[in-house]
């Protein structure tokens, strides 16, 4: 959400009818709406699970959950870094990426390695029981291995979470002490990138 919100304040730099302060109050109650509806999300997985008394189906639900994740990192990341070089004035085939970029591509990564790590490791028991793979199978002699894998997963989840939260102040303190002569301030500025789309 917060990489949404950047990449509008960034598309709209300049833009005299713009208000940064509308866009977070609507974020904010977006945020509780889409806080209800996940939850009416898992707890539909959860009753049903309860109800036939298999975890598979919270498993596969989260692991469902996770891809879409996955998914939005990279829309989400992309479209920011668009708007983080429009602003700056930054061509696509620039040598030197602009300031932020490489911060916002670290998150992108670090977010995108962990979700699929625990999209996997979430719903890997699951599979094992529908497949019949051997090789995954609780009783073999390296399940602690695997479990051990899964657990350090979700450990570098919470340090990629932290990581981002760094990076992506970091990324925003790079953009602000761009030089302002490379940046689009200017609201003639910004009607005339418009009509360049």
């Amino acid at each position: 959400m917060y990489l949404y919100q950047l990449r509008v304040k960034y598309e709209k730099v300049g833009d005299p009818e713009f208000d940064y302060r509308n866009l977070r109050k609507w974020l904010a109650i977006g945020f509780w709406i889409f806080f209800a509806l996940y939850s009416c999300y898992w707890a539909t997985f959860y009753f049903v699970s309860l109800d036939k008394r298999n975890m598979i189906w919270v498993d596969f639900a989260t692991s469902a959950w996770f891809a879409v994740l996955f998914v939005a990192y990279i829309v989400l990341g992309t479209r920011l870094i668009k708007a983080i070089n429009k602003m700056t004035g930054h061509q696509e085939d620039d040598t030197k990426n602009a300031p932020g970029v490489t911060q916002i591509v670290t998150i992108i990564s670090l977010m995108c390695v962990s979700i699929f790590l625990r999209m996997v490791f979430v719903s890997l028991q699951d599979i094992q029981k529908l497949s019949k793979i051997d090789s995954i199978n609780k009783g073999t002699s390296y399940w602690p291995y695997i479990m051990s894998a899964q657990c350090l997963s979700q450990l570098f989840a919470v340090a990629a979470l932290f990581s981002s939260i760094y990076l992506i102040k970091k990324a925003e303190q790079a953009l602000a002490e761009e030089p302002e002569s490379r940046r689009l301030t200017d609201s003639n500025d910004y009607m005339a990138a418009n009509k360049l789309k």
